[in-house]
């Protein structure tokens, strides 16, 4: 159920849930063999089919007033 480890001398306790979210966002990169950018372009494509505003990669700077 539980499996242990240490990262940075810091015990650490990863549940079965976290495994399992791990082993969904490999699957997920290995089907854009690991492209970011394909990866990040998928993502805006799903948010625009369902009515969600896309944030654009190059947003405008807030200039100072």
């Amino acid at each position: 159920m539980y499996t242990t480890g240490t990262f940075r001398g810091i015990k650490m306790i990863q549940s079965y849930i976290i495994d399992e979210i791990h082993k969904i966002r490999q699957d997920y990169a290995k089907r854009f063999d690991n492209d970011l950018h394909a990866m990040c372009q998928d993502a805006m494509r799903k948010q625009g089919r369902k009515n969600r505003r896309v944030i654009p990669a190059n947003p405008k700077s807030i200039q100072d007033k």
